[in-house]
């Protein structure tokens, strides 16, 4: 799952609103380590405020996805 999630995040902006589902969901159960991080960490604001609002409406807390994305 974490690889998947990594790959997904990394094309994010080209992904279909399906895609995009999916790999919401790899990440709300992937294991966030090092790579994660950094992957997250070169995309824009943008592309992590939207992964932020998808984790909230699949019902992850805020301060779990402030950590996963490393807020």
């Amino acid at each position: 799952m974490t690889e998947r999630a990594i790959f997904g995040v990394s094309l994010w902006d080209s992904l279909s609103p399906d895609l995009k589902r999916r790999v919401v969901t790899d990440f709300a159960s992937a294991e966030v380590n090092e790579k994660f991080r950094t992957v997250l960490s070169a995309q824009p604001m943008e592309v992590r405020n939207q992964l932020r609002e998808a984790l909230l409406a699949i019902g992850l807390s805020r301060k779990e996805i402030d950590q996963r994305l490393g807020f």
